[in-house]
């Protein structure tokens, strides 16, 4: 006796295709489509079955993404536009020490970010003097790539004011 299992490759039901394999697993292994209305699968050929925008936004659909294709990608940037920063922004708020997981992720996160052109951003509540300050140290030995940003409320505005200057271990 020969087991089989069946593998759906694409989402949706018409636009889905299928590969059933078995204990030897073949290396071209045949697939097959399922049929509108039915529990049959008709075999199908890979390399010669074509894909419409239709079908992908169908099976997009079937994720719960709701995108028109082709996607139409916009003409050039006006005069003035700027690239969006390449930095990941946190905020901090509260009375607490951050606590010891949180700046291994903090930690972690610039370490990866470092030989990138990303640079990772924290925003460091002012508004109780002395967690800043334990935060302020906390982050400067357990996370040192982390920029961090006091970040004091005054009537009406935020103002975002550097913390600390921290040498700079980010490559050329």
């Amino acid at each position: 006796m020969l087991a089989a299992c069946i593998h759906r490759r694409r989402s949706g039901y018409e636009d889905a295709d299928y590969r059933i394999t078995s204990n030897g697993d073949a290396i071209d292994p045949q697939h097959y489509i399922a049929q509108l209305s039915s529990r049959d699968l008709q075999p199908v050929s890979l390399s010669s079955r074509q894909v419409t925008d239709a079908m992908r936004m169908r099976t997009l659909r079937a994720f719960g993404v709701e995108l028109h294709l082709p996607v139409q990608m916009p003409g050039p940037l006006p005069a003035g536009a700027r690239p969006v920063p390449r930095q990941f922004l946190s905020l901090w708020v509260g009375d607490k020490a951050i606590d010891a997981q949180l700046l291994s992720n903090l930690r972690s996160n610039a370490e990866r970010l470092r030989a990138s052109a990303y640079n990772l951003r924290l925003y460091l509540s002012k508004a109780n003097s002395s967690a800043f300050d334990e935060n302020l140290n906390l982050l400067a030995k357990e996370a040192p790539g982390v920029d961090v940003y006091r970040w004091k409320i005054r009537t009406g505005s935020s103002i975002f004011v550097k913390a600390r200057t921290m040498p700079s271990t980010r490559l050329p």
